[in-house]
């Protein structure tokens, strides 16, 4: 379904909604009627055992569903109009987003079955199911476009950047010097001891 059509059907269920609610208050034998907008009744309560219209208008909307994803929850169902209206009194949006969504990536959106994520990313919480298939998306390394970037980023397991290989290598050269310069003056210590022993056992030979 193309985006601008997309936007211009999802508000027909609003006046479903407002057309039933109206005349609940002026018939409700009419409204038990308009109600039947809803094709669960003829297709799970009756088993399309009833009028042939309203088997037609039941199995039309089944045949529609079969090409275009969820056709009577995302645009005609008045339930979801009422729970779409409830949605705006939300506290907060608790679907994570990045900044990569929608700018450039578009996989969340494509993946979305009722289409609720705009092209810049942002959720439609009012027509969104909570089917958290884009918080999968999400969280998935091979998946998310963002956390690939990331991953390419870090260094392979084993390797080091240059300022790591660099500190290692200054490290070992520090420890290198370090030994030899200890070396050093144990060979030096160990020179003068013998020095002074000889000396000594001169100078006792002498007297």
């Amino acid at each position: 379904m193309p985006e601008r059509w997309h936007r211009r059907l999802i508000l027909i269920k609003y006046p479903i909604l407002i057309g039933l609610v109206g005349t609940a208050f002026y018939s409700l034998t009419l409204a038990e009627k308009l109600v039947e907008v809803e094709p669960f009744k003829t297709s799970i309560t009756l088993l399309f055992v009833r009028h042939w219209s309203f088997v037609l208008y039941a199995v039309g909307l089944l045949v529609i569903g079969m090409f275009i994803n969820k056709f009577y929850c995302r645009y005609l169902c008045p339930l979801g109009a009422g729970l779409a209206i409830i949605g705006r009194l939300r506290l907060f949006s608790w679907l994570d987003r990045v900044e990569l969504c929608g700018t450039p990536c578009q996989h969340c959106k494509n993946a979305c079955g009722i289409n609720a994520i705009r092209k810049d990313g942002r959720i439609d919480y009012d027509e969104c199911i909570q089917c958290l298939e884009c918080v999968v998306i999400l969280n998935d390394d091979e998946q998310c476009v963002d956390k690939r970037l990331q991953n390419k980023k870090k260094p392979a397991p084993g390797q080091h950047t240059g300022h790591r290989r660099w500190q290692s290598l200054t490290s070992r050269g520090g420890l290198n010097a370090m030994s030899n310069f200890h070396s050093l003056v144990m060979i030096y210590g160990y020179s003068s001891h013998y020095a002074r022993v000889k000396n000594a056992s001169v100078v006792m030979t002498s007297a």
